[in-house]
């Protein structure tokens, strides 16, 4: 986290943030391998949508930028606002389960012909295992099915593994942006 004083009317912590974006064609193909399910957008699958995210993101520096990422009430809330909206793509909304049950959560937004990727979670139990990757490839895939040739996301800079993981899988910076905690709404 990076702390600029001054900006946006007092000292609150400033975060770095990466727009980042690729293409939807390219990618490798899609090997599942055990011990992961994918699962897309089911509505009755929302709540474990939300346990995901909220467990994903219980430790993260994003829970100041975004405080619904906080509890599972709050992602249950935010999940059922992204499922609401007209902007919502299911085709690219996945949930990921293990035997343990779900475990990786990616779900899909459009802001014209470009998708905006949104919350990839892991819970801490599965990650390093590739899922991660098998969440971006089936997110990307899903915008493509819709139709969509251009996928962004938006990641806090002092998150490196998920920086390298977005790199290695193409996508490119394309802004740094300055984002203040205490300015945030969701």
């Amino acid at each position: 986290m990076e702390t600029i004083i001054g900006l946006g009317g007092g000292p609150w912590p400033t975060f770095k943030r990466y727009l980042m974006e690729r293409p939807t064609q390219g990618l490798p193909d899609r090997t599942i391998q055990l011990p992961f399910h994918l699962r897309q957008y089911q509505p009755e699958d929302l709540f474990d949508h939300a346990e995901v995210l909220a467990q994903s993101f219980a430790d993260s520096d994003d829970r100041m930028l975004f405080p619904v990422l906080g509890s599972k009430d709050g992602c249950l809330d935010l999940m059922s606002e992204i499922v609401r909206r007209r902007d919502f793509v299911p085709e690219a909304t996945w949930l990921a389960s293990d035997a343990s049950g779900p475990v990786g959560t990616v779900q899909g937004l459009k802001s014209g012909s470009t998708g905006m990727i949104q919350n990839v979670g892991v819970i801490p139990q599965a990650r390093c295992k590739g899922l991660g990757k098998i969440l971006l490839i089936s997110v990307i895939r899903g915008y493509a099915a819709a139709g969509i040739e251009t996928v962004q996301l938006e990641v806090t800079a002092n998150n490196v593994p998920a920086v390298n993981l977005y790199e290695a899988m193409g996508f490119k910076l394309s802004k740094v942006l300055f984002k203040p905690a205490a300015t945030i709404l969701i």
